[in-house]
């Protein structure tokens, strides 16, 4: 199945457990909801 890749976040958010880790850089972490919210705040951000 092809998604468009902005909409990667949103679908593995909704599929994965919530703590499910998304991205990790050293002790750092995002879940793929956190991820998901970041980067719709972002978007929102650019478009306003």
């Amino acid at each position: 199945m092809l998604i468009p890749m902005a909409d990667v976040p949103r679908w593995y958010a909704e599929r994965k457990p919530k703590d499910s880790i998304a991205v990790r850089h050293g002790t750092d972490t995002l879940t793929w909801e956190q991820l998901e919210r970041r980067a719709n705040a972002r978007a929102r951000a650019f478009a306003a």
